[in-house]
């Protein structure tokens, strides 16, 4: 096991993989400091492609379907995170701020 609590036996299941990397905000928030502000830092950069590519009619639209998303994603791992981490708040599982800052 290692410094972050990752079984490297458990990313060789694509599916375990899959919810370490989607809970971790695609890894940013396995940093050993700060992992809450790394992994929102996901949000910020979702809003920020938002604001550069989309019109500004289609800005709030598009901002709201990313925090559904997320709050999804969230609802859906967080017994998953719980339970993986051993931790009922979990430093590592970031959706929480990835949401906030959308």
């Amino acid at each position: 096991m290692s410094i972050l609590n990752i079984k490297s036996t458990e990313l060789s299941n694509p599916i375990q993989a899959l919810f370490i990397l989607l809970a971790s905000a695609f890894g940013l928030g396995l940093s050993p400091i700060a992992p809450g502000t790394c992994g929102a830092l996901l949000g910020v950069i979702g809003h920020i492609l938002i604001a550069k590519t989309l019109q500004p009619d289609n800005q709030l639209i598009a901002l709201i379907m990313l925090f559904l998303v997320v709050c999804i994603f969230h609802f859906v791992l967080t017994p998953w995170a719980v339970n993986y981490w051993h931790s009922k708040d979990p430093k590592h599982f970031v959706l929480d701020g990835v949401g906030g800052i959308c």
